[in-house]
């Protein structure tokens, strides 16, 4: 049978003496006894009570001695404080999380990342524009949407493209070849952004011809660049940063000041956590795991 050693104020040090310090009911224990996360069961029961917070919370983990629960989770516990505190001072709409980038630039008190231009290509393409968004990153400092990588999971990959296309993103540099022709999802981006172009009457979409093919009708009174005249004729990667036009900078929101100071020491008698309204202890990204023992 499992042993519990609990404090010596007489505390279980398991989800159970969280569920007596949050004044849990006989029902509610047997209740909560069948569920499969009985730790998140006694959160949610306590988070709809009068006088639930964050500070109260850690308090209660000082006092079942799970100091191990409390250093694990302090740090994620004020990045969640943080988060919270910036989007209601701010009412930042959460939606708009669309990409890697997005959270930390939320966490900074910033607006979603801005990009100096999206890339659409073919997957048999990939190791070239793989090429194009390092060197413009890299050596020129531009700041490129690559889906592959930046989008965030889970989310509607169609709807999220086209959102940082049309909001997003200041130019559509296109990778043709006779692939990208092949694939109607890169045809219906191109005419989308297309669209985008005439409405906002910019210069939207920069064609790029790596490999020979038939130029989209879209796409023909438009100047092109062409990869195989890169030596005769010019650079290829800075006529395409200039075609960016990284001149007309991308200027993001001045960072906020941190809402929280935190100490250099996690020592629960050194940091100070302020007090946050109930429903924020649902809403942390990682909640303890009480539902098993640790005897210090």
């Amino acid at each position: 049978p499992t042993k519990y050693i609990p404090t010596k104020d007489h505390l279980l040090r398991d989800w159970m003496g969280l569920a007596e310090l949050t004044g849990c009911t006989r029902e509610d224990v047997s209740s909560v006894s069948r569920s499969a996360d009985p730790t998140r069961s006694v959160l949610n029961r306590w988070a709809e009570k009068e006088g639930s917070s964050i500070q109260r919370f850690l308090l209660f983990l000082k006092k079942m001695d799970r100091y191990d629960v409390f250093d694990d989770i302090i740090l994620l516990v004020i990045a969640d404080i943080n988060d919270y505190k910036v989007t209601k001072s701010r009412n930042v709409d959460t939606s708009m999380f669309l990409t890697m980038k997005d959270r930390e630039l939320h966490r900074q008190g910033l607006q979603p990342q801005q990009y100096h231009a999206s890339i659409l290509y073919a997957d048999d393409d990939a190791e070239f524009a793989v090429q194009v968004v390092n060197t413009l990153e890299q050596q020129y400092k531009l700041a490129i949407f690559l889906k592959q990588r930046d989008l965030i999971g889970g989310i509607i990959e169609h709807e999220a493209t086209m959102k940082i296309i049309a909001e997003r993103s200041n130019r559509l540099i296109v990778i043709l070849s006779p692939a990208f022709l092949d694939c109607s999802e890169n045809k219906y981006f191109l005419s989308f952004a297309q669209s985008i172009g005439i409405e906002q009457r910019s210069r939207k979409i920069i064609p790029c011809i790596f490999k020979e093919c038939q130029i989209p009708y879209e796409l023909k009174p438009l100047h092109k660049l062409y990869y195989k005249d890169s030596d005769m004729f010019c650079n290829f990667f800075e006529k395409l940063y200039r075609s960016v036009d990284s001149a007309n900078a991308l200027v993001l929101p001045r960072s906020i000041e941190n809402a929280l100071t935190v100490s250099n020491s996690t020592s629960p008698n050194l940091l100070t956590v302020p007090e946050v309204v109930s429903n924020s202890i649902t809403e942390c990204s990682s909640l303890p795991d009480l539902n098993t023992s640790s005897n210090p």
